[in-house]
């Protein structure tokens, strides 16, 4: 079933509900108004036999109709018929006890003690009105023939209304079937055909969707392409010191050297993909003293360290090593003999971390890009994949923190990792 027929579905049963709530509420009410008025006038009619029992001849004259009514009546003496004064007396239960009004069929039926003749006997009476009875059953009727043409009615309605309601849906969906069949993500749902409202938000996040698809699409592509020229490199060079070992041009010791090195080449780039693949997630979070995986990361390096004993943050301490181990990795390769520093400090709610160089330092326009995906801040050719600071920068937006790149005083660079102070989150 379409969306559109489950809309039209759904109105209709509620306006039928509506209706049939509303006409049994009616209903109850009509009903009661009429056993009440019955009750009253077959009180008066009781009554009335009650009055004349005292002489037979009225009594043997009873009428079978009263103001209107159909009315009988007949004496018992316990469950045995005694006289019937209006003649032809439907087959109506005795009470083992008087007193009480209750309805049998279309009649309401009372018992009530009679002294007659000497004897302490039980006069029945029973009243009904056709035109009650059939009016009840008249309301009945035109609740349910109402109920079902309105519902109808309202159903149509709905379907009609609801295709322009739905009409972003549509196009929604057309869009959908266009994706799916083509591969594109350009091809947004017009937002003048999406209205107001929920809809509109819908079109519009979709294609906010799009776009963002569109541009994960285009990133993942071009680092595809970056990623497999530099896998190529180092899988290139070992090939060619393999084929030059067997060949007899360069000596084992030598191959097995370049080997090593286009190796760890290799392992390098490969462990940075696989952080970069993902995307920012981290599945799970523990306490890390950060002050001592410092510590720990510069011990077997020629950096100098300041700073407390105690820094705790939540992450992953596997990233946060590996993020520490790319920045002195970089400044040991594009300065080397340079001085280095890592400082830890403490400000507001937020643990700075830096790595600090008097290095040659990097220019000015490329810094602001030294964080993306195969940039190199040496000349071409230089070593190294340019996918170190890329790993950094995911490692701390996966940290909720920040990386900051900004020039050492005299001259340098300095790179500081910002995290959120684990005690305060707590």
């Amino acid at each position: 079933m379409t969306l559109r027929a489950r809309v039209a579905l759904v109105m209709s049963l509620g306006i039928a509900a509506a209706l049939l709530l509303q006409g049994l509420l009616g209903y109850v009410s009509f009903q009661r108004l009429v056993v009440t008025d019955l009750d009253h006038d077959l009180g008066g009619f009781t009554q009335r036999v009650l009055t004349q029992s005292t002489s037979v001849s009225s009594l043997a004259n009873l009428r079978p109709v009263y103001e209107g009514y159909l009315v009988h009546a007949r004496v018992l003496s316990g469950t045995r018929l005694v006289a019937d004064l209006t003649g032809n007396t439907p087959a109506l239960p005795i009470q083992p006890r008087s007193g009480g009004v209750r309805t049998v069929g279309p009649w309401r039926v009372t018992q009530v003690p009679l002294v007659w003749q000497g004897q302490s006997l039980t006069l029945q009476t029973a009243l009904t009105s056709p035109e009650f009875t059939a009016g009840l059953h008249n309301y009945r009727t035109t609740l349910l023939f109402t109920a079902l043409l309105v519902s109808a009615l309202g159903a149509a309605v709905a379907y009609a209304l609801s295709g322009y309601a739905l009409r972003p849906l549509r196009a929604l969906t057309l869009v959908s079937a266009q994706i799916a069949e083509s591969g594109r993500l350009d091809e947004p749902v017009p937002l003048k055909e999406a209205g107001q409202g929920e809809l509109h938000e819908l079109a519009h996040t979709f294609n906010r969707m799009l776009a963002r698809l569109a541009e994960f699409r285009a990133r993942e592509a071009r680092f595809n392409r970056q990623a497999a020229h530099e896998l190529r490199t180092p899988l290139a060079a070992m090939r060619l010191t393999l084929d030059a070992a067997r060949s007899g041009y360069s000596e084992p010791e030598e191959a097995f050297e370049v080997l090593d090195v286009e190796m760890s080449r290799a392992q390098r780039l490969t462990a940075a993909l696989l952080v970069l693949a993902q995307e920012g997630r981290l599945t799970q979070t523990e306490p890390v003293n950060l002050a001592a995986l410092t510590k720990a990361g510069v011990l077997n390096t020629a950096a100098h360290y300041s700073g407390p004993d105690e820094a705790w943050v939540s992450g992953d301490a596997a990233l946060i090593r590996r993020a520490l181990g790319n920045l002195l990795e970089n400044a040991a390769r594009h300065a080397p003999g340079a001085e280095v520093w890592v400082t830890l400090m403490r400000t507001g709610h937020v643990w700075q971390l830096s790595v600090i160089d008097d290095g040659p330092g990097v220019a000015d326009e490329l810094r602001p890009h030294l964080t993306d995906e195969f940039v190199r801040a040496g000349a071409r050719g230089s070593p190294g994949a340019g996918l170190g600071l890329s790993v950094v920068r995911h490692v701390m937006t996966a940290h909720g923190g920040e990386v900051r790149i900004g020039p050492a005083e005299p001259h340098g660079l300095e790179i500081s990792l910002h995290f959120p102070d684990a005690t305060t989150e707590r």
